[in-house]
């Protein structure tokens, strides 16, 4: 698990053949550990054709679905006292455990 995944890339020009040629890091294990789901999603988020990787509303549910499995507090969007709910629209992802 390589905390730097691109470090041995010279340039931008060399990343962007990797990854369009289908090249994604590893995750490191370490900095998902306790967090079901978050290897999962970040794998959709890197399908190769956009289509098939959830949408940024789907994002966000599934990280604050994760945050709360977890018992991390979230704050509602704008901080502290400013309504709650996540604001997204609904729908469903793909993405499971």
């Amino acid at each position: 698990d390589d905390p730097e995944p691109y470090k041995g890339f010279v340039n931008e020009t060399g990343l962007a053949r990797a990854v369009l040629a289908g090249h994604r890091p590893a995750v490191a294990s370490a900095a998902v550990a306790g967090y079901p789901g978050m290897v999962t999603l970040l794998q959709a988020m890197w399908a190769p054709e956009p289509a098939d990787r959830p949408t940024a509303a789907q994002v966000v549910r599934e990280v604050e679905r994760v945050a709360i499995a977890a018992g991390i507090a979230l704050l509602p969007p704008g901080g502290a006292g400013s309504g709650s709910g996540s604001g997204v629209g609904s729908g469903s992802m793909a993405v499971s455990s």
